[in-house]
């Protein structure tokens, strides 16, 4: 007779339901702290049908990526698997019994391959038209003369730090500029915000006195970008970026 808990040694077995069972595998999905589990179905004697009901694929869109069926297919071509494949966004597999394991372990690498490539198909183009548009405005207020695009700075660690902008500031004196567009939820992109800082603070450990500003897209919703500036200003002064408002850049710059 068979016996799931004995076929899946390094599963944990959860409840079991009418003809199914949820199982857990010992890896979570990127570092978003969720397991990677499936469901076994058993639709008739001595046969198994697995799916995770699309919800890596959901997880992946919900931490922004902007995947596609050709990306995701282009995983399982890469998997050479006999049984687990995608299913539109569900990943899932079918086969006799005494194959359960094989078809689980092949469904686990296509969840840790999505949980290991899904950064690759963030959106571009929004943070592609971001810079575009801080460059333009920034050019428009302050002269295109005193607006470097990739300007190169120094931090404590050695290390040449390439910044977005260099803008040059009523004083003379150059301020380091640092971008970071909302996502298509509206939220911070907490990987450039991350970014941001540790360049900040490089540069900052280096010269204290060095002007630096990070430019926050005004779309970010409060709450983020409440938690970004509050993360932000150890480092650098930080203001929302709204091309409208030309004065309150201007003022940011030169702060």
């Amino acid at each position: 007779m068979f016996n799931i808990e004995n076929s899946l040694p390094t599963w944990k077995i959860g409840d079991h339901q009418t003809n199914s069972v949820r199982v857990f595998s010992p890896f979570t999905f990127a570092d978003d702290g969720q397991t990677i589990s499936f469901v076994v179905f058993f639709p008739k004697p001595n046969c198994f049908y697995i799916s995770d009901l699309g919800a890596h694929a959901s997880l992946a869109y919900d931490l922004g990526s902007d995947f596609s069926k050709k990306n995701l297919d282009e995983l399982y071509e890469q998997s050479c698997n006999e049984y687990a494949y995608f299913n539109d966004s569900e990943i899932v597999a079918e086969g006799d019994i005494n194959m359960l394991e094989q078809a689980l372990n092949e469904s686990l690498l296509l969840a840790i391959s999505l949980s290991t490539n899904y950064t690759r198909w963030f959106p571009k183009v929004n943070a592609q038209k971001f810079q575009s548009t801080v460059y333009n405005t920034l050019c428009k207020t302050f002269g295109r003369e005193k607006v470097k695009k990739q300007c190169l700075g120094k931090g404590a660690s050695g290390n040449e730090i390439k910044f977005s902008f260099g803008i040059t500031r009523n004083d003379s004196r150059l301020s380091f500029v640092e971008i970071s567009a909302a996502t298509n939820k509206k939220e911070a992109n907490w990987k450039e915000v991350y970014q941001i800082y540790g360049k900040f603070a490089d540069n900052k450990e280096l010269d204290n006195r060095q002007p630096r500003l990070s430019l926050i897209e005004k779309d970010v919703m409060n709450e983020d970008y409440q938690k970004a500036s509050t993360l932000l200003t150890g480092v650098c002064n930080v203001t929302r970026f709204d091309p409208s408002n030309a004065e309150e850049i201007l003022i940011a710059v030169n702060q």
